[in-house]
């Protein structure tokens, strides 16, 4: 017998017809003598509708009012699902993340999972019923709910594997796995058997949207082994775990971000640290960093644009603020790629013969990050996915 966490995405439970078909595969795993815990998603654009709809009322709501709306989205789920279990004879109770013991940070709308007191799932899986957590959510310290943002089921479901020690977790969606690149834009891409933490990490950070990067984190530091399957048919997933022995000449992906814009701050006379301290605060994440005398030039992700502006013009007076637009990232990930000049040389080669201009180059042993014209990320991908990947 094995302790299972599952995970549904949106796409996985958006009709009444999906939830029943997530029902019967948890049925099927019950069958075989497994015990359950279930994470979900809100189904289909819920949250997305809720939004409009308090936006609607109010354009400038506050964040605590709209975690209390949009958390609806994962209990509707949760209890439709569990509702749907118990009509096909699966003993099963839905929670809340706090009915759950799920205690989250006060950061409302982006808050971090801080401990999970697992005193009712286990009494729940003693009773002998499936237990379906509405995921994205948790208690703070005053009492409130506070959701964890972006990729926060998948977080969840990878925190509660690591507190109930599971002996797997496994996240599902309409993807059926880690592709070598978007399948969509490279009709060539493999399916990975399996993939290392950090690769998945690196993945995941890069723009791959497979899998949340925060989850794979908590997974990583809890060494809790990870499969990326689809709902939607029965093909063995993607596990992603510590793997002792890597082909350190294996790429195990090209992915790209689309929508970065790069900032340039002139007559920058304070320190760098500041900088990044007030950005952190933000949730802004930078990335391609380079300094020219008093200018210092980096990228970020579109939708961050208007908050960066604000803090720049509020923090540092003297800078005179640019912002460019129309740029992709394109990441390169494997492990020992800094190690292997044959491929840095392909790379390169690639984008000479191909006239892609690079403005700005990152690299680690696990990948080569760069910032090129939007309009050529998809042509690239594919020729250097066609030259890279075996």
């Amino acid at each position: 017998m094995l302790l299972i966490v599952q995970k549904y995405g949106g796409s996985s439970v958006a009709t009444t017809e999906l939830i029943l078909n997530v029902a019967k595969r948890v049925k099927k795993k019950v069958e075989e003598g497994n015990e359950l815990v279930v994470i979900v998603s809100a189904q289909g654009k819920t949250t997305d509708n809720l939004l409009n709809l308090a936006k609607s009322i109010n354009t400038n709501p506050s964040k605590r009012e709209i975690d209390m709306l949009i958390s609806t989205g994962e209990q509707q789920s949760s209890a439709l699902l569990a509702i749907t279990l118990e009509k096909i004879g699966v003993d099963a109770i839905s929670l809340t993340g706090e009915q759950a013991g799920i205690f989250a940070s006060n950061s409302h709308g982006n808050a971090k999972i801080l401990s999970i007191n697992t005193k009712r799932i286990g009494k729940e899986l003693e009773y002998g019923k499936v237990v379906v957590i509405a995921g994205f959510q948790g208690i703070n310290e005053n009492g409130d709910i506070s959701t964890l943002g972006r990729g926060g089921s998948d977080t969840t479901a990878v925190s509660v594997a690591a507190a109930i020690k599971a002996d797997k977790c496994e996240i599902y969606s309409d993807v059926d796995g880690i592709y070598t690149a978007d399948p969509r834009i490279v009709e060539s891409a493999v399916k990975l058997e399996q993939i290392s933490y950090d690769e998945m990490l690196e993945l995941a950070s890069m723009g791959a949207k497979v899998l949340h990067n925060r989850a794979v984190e908590v997974a990583k530091n809890n060494n809790v082994t990870l499969m990326s399957g689809s709902s939607f048919n029965d093909v063995e997933g993607t596990y992603v775990k510590h793997i002792e022995s890597i082909d350190t000449n294996n790429i195990k992906g090209i992915t790209g971000y689309r929508n970065i814009d790069v900032v340039t701050l002139e007559n920058f006379e304070d320190n760098v640290s500041k900088l990044y301290e007030i950005l952190g605060k933000n949730n802004i994440t930078t990335d391609m960093i380079h300094f020219i005398n008093k200018s210092v030039i980096f990228s970020i992700k579109k939708n961050d644009r208007n908050d960066v502006e604000h803090l720049i013009n509020q923090n540092f007076k003297n800078a005179k603020i640019k912002i460019f637009e129309d740029y992709a990232k394109l990441s390169i990930v494997g492990l020992g790629l800094m190690s292997n000049s044959k491929v840095i040389a392909e790379v390169f080669k690639t984008l000479e013969e191909n006239k892609v201009k690079v403005y700005f180059v990152n690299t680690s042993e696990l990948k080569i990050s760069m910032v090129i014209d939007k309009d050529n990320l998809d042509r690239i991908t594919n020729l250097l996915h066609e030259r890279l990947v075996k």
